[in-house]
């Protein structure tokens, strides 16, 4: 086909590193993006706890505020896969050369 660039058996193993940085990437915004709508539900959604309050705005503040505490959980441990990865797609480009 013209055009269209053959490639090489071990293409995959040299590019490596930048793949694995396109992740690392990826993972940090999902990571961000994660604990930033956590701490939308923590901060702002659930708002102050009122102790007057009825029981359907209590319950409507404790999930709100366990949902955000897990989204902004999760999202500090996908942030620190990310930059797991983005130290070993450093590794692998530093071996490569």
């Amino acid at each position: 086909m013209k055009g269209k660039k053959e490639r090489e058996p071990g293409e995959f193993l040299t590019r490596f590193p930048y793949y694995l940085k396109y992740l690392a990437f990826c993972l940090l915004a999902i990571g961000m993006i994660m604990s930033l709508i956590g701490l939308y539900f923590s901060l702002i959604r659930a708002g102050a706890a009122q102790p007057d309050a009825g029981l359907d705005q209590q319950i409507a503040y404790l999930v709100d505020m366990r949902v955000g505490g897990l989204l902004f959980w999760y999202g500090l441990i996908i942030i620190s896969a990310g930059i797991v990865g983005f130290l070993l797609s450093r590794v692998a480009a530093a071996r490569e050369t």
